[in-house]
């Protein structure tokens, strides 16, 4: 018991309660703007930011070749002026390949007739935000690779104020372009904050990497945010497969209500690692960091465990609440599906997250391509035959195997090995 209240003092005095409940703050705040903008314009204005916000997903995915996710990696030394190598490469290259993205953008926006009138003119606004985004992931990334946690959440948490109050502002007086200009000036803020923080950590003298460290730091980048694309899909995937195989109405409503609330689990998962990875970034491979790894799934089980009984003691009053007895199928549904999601979070994303960091990407990227994969003919197979619940089933099989086959690479790798 005395050691398990040290832990939680340590993680208190490190900033992890920060990262945690800032992260929940954030998101609710998030979702009360959402639900805002929603009741300040039309169902066709808000249709045309839900339509551009799709197209802009996407190119969210593959912002800044994920460098940003790089610098976590290779940021964390205490060494300063390599620090600062290493995030010069990823603001110079990201930033370069973000703004050539743009520039296709511009050209995709300003020539493509979209169905929905107005996503054109939107679209053209946005097409530095993701710059600008990528920027402010990058800080990001800086903040927590220097161990400035608190400062991390106090940032991400202003953001979403800014957002919410902004958006409130701006599309009274201009619409839903309005969304538009809150987003640029609330990042915008952001980033300058982050830049007063630690602006001595981010410029300065620097010492020069090599070409073959170059490539290191882009095949690490790269690795992972490919890794990270084919372990997104797998949701993805599960409603694709129930619209186009079923192409029933009733089952496809319900399958999205379903997944409203238990798909968000994820999100205190990646709050644990958020504020693990600076730590791993600084390991090799070896006895501690199995026992580091034990201890941050530890963690997130017992939070992923708690989550689960209140969400599924919540679920059901909840769909019924807001959507009405008509989602009363959905409810069964989503009692599966926080068994799922469970399993994903709580089980397979805490050693799928790790592996990369101390140095296994090219193995976390073939499984996560392999699981992709299979799910995908599993999930077809599995709604063939059982119906919506099949896709569930499905994703609890292979959430579990994959986690399985993590879990014993990890070990193999790390478990009683010396670090060299």
């Amino acid at each position: 018991m005395g050691n398990r209240f040290g832990e939680l003092k340590a993680l208190a005095q490190r900033g992890f309660f920060h990262i945690l409940t800032g992260g929940v703050i954030t998101k609710l705040i998030t979702f009360a703007s959402s639900i805002v903008v929603v009741r300040l314009l039309s169902k066709d204005d808000y249709s045309i930011i839900a339509y551009t916000d799709n197209i802009y997903s996407y190119i969210f995915l593959i912002a800044g070749l994920g460098f940003a996710s790089g610098v976590l990696k290779f940021c964390v030394s205490n060494n300063m002026e390599r620090n600062r190598a290493y995030f010069q490469f990823a603001l110079k290259w990201g930033l370069l390949f973000q703004f050539v993205v743009s520039v296709g953008s511009l050209f995709a926006f300003g020539l493509i007739d979209f169905p929905i009138q107005g996503v054109s003119s939107m679209g053209l606004l946005l097409v530095l935000y993701p710059c600008f985004n990528y920027l402010f992931a990058l800080l990001q990334s800086m903040l927590r690779a220097g161990l400035h946690n608190k400062a991390y959440a106090w940032v991400g948490m202003l953001q979403a104020v800014l957002v919410l109050f902004l958006s409130i502002l701006f599309v009274l007086a201009q619409g839903y372009l309005g969304v538009v200009w809150a987003r640029y000036i609330a990042v915008a803020v952001c980033i300058v904050a982050i830049l007063v923080l630690i602006r001595s950590e981010l410029f300065g003298s620097m010492e020069k990497i090599t070409r073959s460290e170059m490539i290191r730091f882009t095949t690490f980048s790269l690795s992972l945010l490919f890794a990270n694309m084919f372990s997104m899909a797998m949701p993805l995937n599960e409603a694709f497969l129930v619209n186009n195989i079923l192409q029933d109405p009733n089952d496809v409503a319900n399958f999205k209500v379903a997944a409203l609330i238990p798909s968000q689990i994820t999100f205190f998962t990646s709050a644990v690692i958020i504020y693990y990875t600076p730590y791993f970034a600084r390991m090799k491979a070896g006895e501690e960091a199995w026992q580091e790894s034990v201890k941050c799934a530890r963690i997130n089980a017992y939070i992923i465990a708690a989550v689960v009984v209140i969400g599924v003691a919540i679920n059901s009053p909840i769909i019924l609440l807001v959507y009405g007895s008509a989602y009363g199928d959905a409810c069964s549904l989503a009692m599966v599906m926080w068994i799922a999601y469970g399993i994903n979070a709580g089980f397979r994303m805490v050693p799928l997250n790790i592996l990369p960091i101390i140095g296994f990407e090219k193995f976390n990227l073939v499984v996560s391509v392999v699981s992709c994969a299979i799910h995908f003919a599993f999930d077809a197979v599995m709604i063939w035959l059982y119906g919506v619940s099949g896709a569930v089933l499905a994703s609890i099989i292979i959430y579990l195997v994959s986690g399985f086959v993590y879990w014993v690479y990890l070990a193999k790798r790390t478990r009683g090995v010396r670090a060299i």
